[in-house]
């Protein structure tokens, strides 16, 4: 379902969801969760919502435990989550993933961002010229 705030859709692009993974897994992961996530999200351009959801779905199986191990600072006593920053690219994706396809329900949405990137650099051209006129 597609999030419509004062009927506009709310979409998440794909290469933004990519960066949000790579902060939380790096690059070069350390980790086979990690190295698996981080496969998995490259295949986004590539695959469809319900292919995609799919594989969302095996990951979490799979990685379950090792996403939810918890770690003891010896010193406070106090449990932390082991791979923080590699649970939270997992959680971000689950919690935004109905958004990473909506262009697939309207043909109007542009899979990229070029064209709105196209439309700023165009205003701030125009400001630009407006500008050195006066």
């Amino acid at each position: 379902m597609d999030l419509v705030v004062s009927d506009k859709l709310f979409m998440v692009f794909q290469v933004h969801m990519k960066r949000l993974v790579v902060k939380g897994t790096t690059n070069n992961p350390q980790t086979e969760a990690g190295r698996v996530l981080l496969a998995l999200i490259k295949t986004l351009p590539n695959t469809d919502k319900n292919t995609f959801n799919r594989r969302l779905f095996k990951y979490s199986i799979k990685y379950r435990n090792f996403l939810n191990q918890k770690s003891i600072n010896l010193e406070t006593g106090e449990m932390f989550w082991t791979h923080k920053p590699l649970k939270q690219a997992f959680n971000s994706i689950l919690g935004l993933q109905e958004f990473l396809f909506t262009y697939e329900n309207n043909i109007n949405i542009s899979t990229t961002t070029n064209s709105l990137e196209g439309h700023f650099r165009q205003k701030l051209f125009l400001f630009t010229v407006v500008f050195l006129e006066y």
